[in-house]
């Protein structure tokens, strides 16, 4: 018998379980996958704002990477929330001793209404998890936090761009369209790739959080990354349509 694909996510954990840790092992385990979690903080929070994050000590993150990763270390996985630019070094560091692994960075910068990720932390991941990244993953509403500009001055496009000069290999944006429909926006060295999420007309909403994790699990299973983003486009319009 076939051994699964592990999967790792580290991520926040979030009370309701629709953002971080929780939400990414469903989603990794519907793709086929043997979901590993770390966590690198706590939220208590509601589907509009944060109350509180706060963040596990380094030797807590360091003991989960050893947990996780003794013996045959999952080979792909997605990073989410991060606290500080500390966790993001350590995280780096972890990721050179159990690599190599094919990473998906999603920074999550806002839940519902709340900031969660500063510009420092941003900072510290532009140099030291893109390098490390297959590809990065954002929302088309975090893009101003890397990009500058606003929401609406920013689009998938060139966000994906300017995320590609700050060292991506490549990129994929989930959000809006104009027309409202749902979707993802690839771009990579062979330039960029619109992908209409099936049956979705009122966008993603609380549904992005999805992409990174399914992504990273679609990698897992053996598809390119084009391959990939295809399949989580199909995944995506599936929820969506089940109304989740």
């Amino acid at each position: 018998m076939a051994t699964l694909p592990a999967v790792l996510s580290v991520h926040a954990a979030d009370n309701l379980g629709l953002e971080g840790t929780t939400a990414d092992a469903g989603l990794i385990a519907e793709q086929q996958c043997l979901p590993r979690t770390i966590v690198t903080a706590v939220l208590a929070a509601d589907r509009v704002r944060v109350e509180s994050i706060e963040p596990v000590t380094l030797t807590l993150l360091a003991q989960q990477f050893e947990m996780v990763c003794a013996g045959a270390a999952p080979r792909h996985g997605r990073i989410g929330i991060v606290r500080d630019r500390q966790q993001v070094r350590l995280i780096a560091e972890m990721i050179d001793t159990y690599g190599p692994m094919d990473l998906v960075v999603a920074p999550v910068v806002h839940v519902g209404e709340t900031r969660v990720m500063d510009d420092d932390v941003l900072a510290a991941i532009r140099e030291h998890l893109f390098p490390r990244a297959e590809v990065v993953a954002l929302r088309d509403t975090d893009l101003p936090a890397f990009c500058g500009g606003s929401e609406w001055e920013t689009s998938a496009i060139d966000g994906a761009r300017q995320l590609r000069r700050m060292g991506a290999a490549s990129v994929v944006v989930s959000g809006t369209n104009a027309r409202g429909a749902a979707t993802l926006v690839l771009e990579d060295r062979n330039g960029h790739r619109f992908h209409e999420v099936p049956g979705a007309v009122a966008g993603l909403g609380a549904t992005a959080g999805m992409v990174p994790a399914t992504l990273a699990a679609q990698r897992a299973s053996g598809l390119e990354l084009r391959e990939a983003v295809v399949a989580t486009q199909h995944q995506l319009g599936f929820r969506l349509r089940r109304g989740r």
